[in-house]
């Protein structure tokens, strides 16, 4: 029953990080969920220590990683269509669905190969105490000597368990449920949701208490003893690839430029308005919609303070505002209703160039999707680039790793100062093999938030 109520808070805490209340919540309680399952399987009480504050920094870092992948991933087939069915009559085929839910899984996949080498690090933290350093090695150690095919089967399924009801739930939004049916069935999940947190968390402790008796009292493991203030490089170099998508996710919340393009040439034009110094109002016909036009920019408003607001143009200086009602263009071919259509007439030199945002009756931009926003960021090719970065640092993450954790286990056994130098120079070289990598992802996700 403490089990179950620990993971009842951890997911009310996670269910707050999207109004940004439980950021730092989730990570704690996950420690606490933690500290109780290994309480319950060695006997005795985990005492909290300062510990906890790095386990709790590991747990926040996995779960980012795990959810940038998959937000990146969903891009690759427009969210936008498939997200967007619950709300409209449209739905996506069970072929799309099923093509979906498969770049998911395997996004989710690769995204445990990423952190499985650390998957007993909060554990070590929270039980044996210790430095970051040292309990992610011997996490990658433990990972190693146990098989790492075996133990990300055991990481893909805790995961995979924890996360079957909300996929479920969503699956059966976007393909056959209506907006009401939604709310009713996410409700109905919540209590399967928390017994099913509490069981995948279980399935990781278990496998760590399997190991427990492996790992070796960090007292005296300095780092300066150790030379580990090499390996604070390789951990730089790692955090640069992590936040290469992290950096792409934050830089999609910009929303995405108006496109080149004239009104469509069967439309009618319904206003007209020239921009002054002045900001200038003026109320679309037939909505409580207006616009907000000035040499300088164009803003899209509603009466409940919402709308589109300021229109992303990609030169400053605006001649003329021109507005039709027209069908916009149907991605794939699927119905659409009819929308506003705003063009925007740009002095540029002699020739002014032409932007048209759609727009439908709440004031929300029709063509600001995700999957347009990550075309403006990044070059072409740019996902396959990430996903050699991704591979990349999972199969050096395999290579590198356990050699520095045995040596390191070497110095704790022996206080040998050569255990100690080579434990350094293999540092040193891990980091160099680390580099394009770390550059590579990095530089892109500088791209994306400097465009």
């Amino acid at each position: 029953m403490a089990t179950l109520s620990v993971a009842v808070a951890l997911l009310a805490s996670l269910l707050a990080v999207c109004c940004g209340l439980g950021i730092f919540a989730a990570p704690w309680f996950m420690c606490e969920l933690f500290a109780l399952q290994i309480s319950s399987g060695t006997g005795r009480t985990t005492q909290r220590s300062s510990t906890w504050l790095w386990a709790a920094l590991v747990q926040l870092l996995a779960v980012v990683v795990l959810c940038s992948l998959a937000f990146l991933t969903l891009l690759a087939l427009g969210p936008d269509v498939l997200l967007g069915g619950v709300a409209q009559a449209v739905r996506p085929t069970d072929a799309r669905l099923i093509e979906s839910l498969g770049l998911l899984f395997g996004a989710g996949g690769l995204a445990i190969a990423l952190v499985v080498h650390f998957e007993h690090a909060p554990s070590i933290l929270i039980d044996r105490g210790g430095g970051l350093l040292f309990a992610l090695l011997e996490s990658a150690r433990l990972v190693a000597a146990n098989g790492v095919v075996r133990s990300w089967l055991t990481s893909t399924t805790a995961h995979g368990l924890q996360l079957a009801p909300a996929v479920a739930v969503v699956v059966l939004a976007v393909s056959r449920g209506t907006l009401s049916s939604t709310v009713f069935w996410g409700l109905i999940s919540l209590p399967v949701l928390a017994l099913c947190l509490a069981l995948g968390q279980g399935m990781v402790v278990a496998s760590y208490l399997a190991v427990r008796d492996a790992v070796p009292d960090p007292t005296g493991l300095s780092t300066r003893a150790l030379g580990g203030r090499s390996a604070v490089l390789w951990l730089s170099l790692l955090a640069l690839v992590m936040a290469g998508p992290g950096a792409v996710s934050v830089a999609l919340l910009r929303p995405a430029f108006v496109g080149e393009g004239g009104l469509p040439s069967s439309a009618p034009v319904l206003l007209e308005l020239a921009a002054a110094d002045e900001v200038r109002e003026v109320y679309l016909p037939d909505t409580a919609l207006r616009l907000a036009v000035s040499e300088r920019a164009v803003r899209v408003l509603a009466s409940d303070g919402g709308g589109a607001g300021t229109l992303p143009l990609t030169a400053a200086r605006i001649k003329l505002v021109r507005v039709a009602r027209a069908l916009p263009p149907s991605p794939e071919g699927l119905p659409v209703e009819p929308a506003y259509a705003i063009e925007v007439v740009l002095a540029d030199g002699s020739q002014p160039s032409r932007y048209t945002t759609w727009i439908d009756d709440a004031g929300v931009r029709l063509d600001d999707s995700l999957g347009r926003r990550f075309e403006q960021l990044l070059p072409h090719h740019s996902s396959l680039i990430f996903l050699f970065c991704l591979l990349w640092t999972a199969i050096w993450m395999a290579l590198a790793l356990p050699p520095q954790a045995h040596l390191r286990k070497v110095f704790a056994d022996t206080r040998a100062p050569s255990a100690a130098r080579a434990f350094e120079r293999r540092a040193v070289r891990s980091a160099c093999w680390l580099l394009p990598a770390a550059l590579l992802s990095s530089a892109l996700g500088a791209w994306a938030v400097l465009r």
